[in-house]
């Protein structure tokens, strides 16, 4: 399934299921999503996906791109420095917005979040939460990686540990209280 959505035409969230381990309401991950950027102040037109996937998928990942052979729950793919927020702009052998629509912004091209629900499950029963919520935490735990944040030190993990709180508690009471 892939469900190209907007919110307020102001970003550009791609999601796709590509598992049947759990049945996912993609229009609140999107929601979700475009909320996380706005709380970053992202610039409109940033692009970005939400995968997904079983757990052998993101076991093969886990495997081809970070060297570990096993599952993970999360993993995020930045595009451009997420630090930049200019766009990426393509080398002069390929088509470039800005060189075939001059007078438009190379939209930002932000990444790639790949989930896999059947590991958040597992997690979601350890730390005795519902699965909706771990989804929910670790849709915007990807997506503020490619934003940059990281939580190797204890400083970097309390920083986006308080962001994560803040987005997932604007989010239920804006759009899960009203369910």
């Amino acid at each position: 399934m892939c469900a190209k959505q907007f919110l307020k035409n102001k970003y550009k969230i791609e999601l796709f299921d590509e598992q049947s381990d759990v049945n996912i309401v993609g229009h609140l991950f999107i929601k979700l999503a475009c909320l996380t950027l706005e709380h970053e102040k992202v610039p409109s037109g940033a692009e970005m996906s939400i995968n997904f996937v079983d757990q052998s998928k993101i076991t093969e990942l886990n495997r081809r791109y970070r060297k570990i052979s096993k599952p993970t729950d999360v993993l995020s793919f930045p595009v451009d420095d997420p630090r930049d927020y200019s766009g990426r702009i393509p080398d002069n052998s390929f088509p470039s917005p800005t060189r075939d629509f001059p007078n438009e912004e190379p939209p930002v091209l932000l990444g790639d979040v790949f989930i896999s629900p059947a590991i958040a499950n597992i997690n979601a029963q350890h730390k005795n939460l519902s699965l909706e919520r771990e989804l929910y935490l670790l849709t915007v735990h990807g997506i503020l990686h490619l934003l940059g944040f990281d939580h190797e030190k204890s400083v970097d993990f309390d920083v986006m540990s308080s962001h994560e709180q803040i987005i997932l508690n604007y989010f239920t009471k804006k759009f899960l209280d009203k369910i």
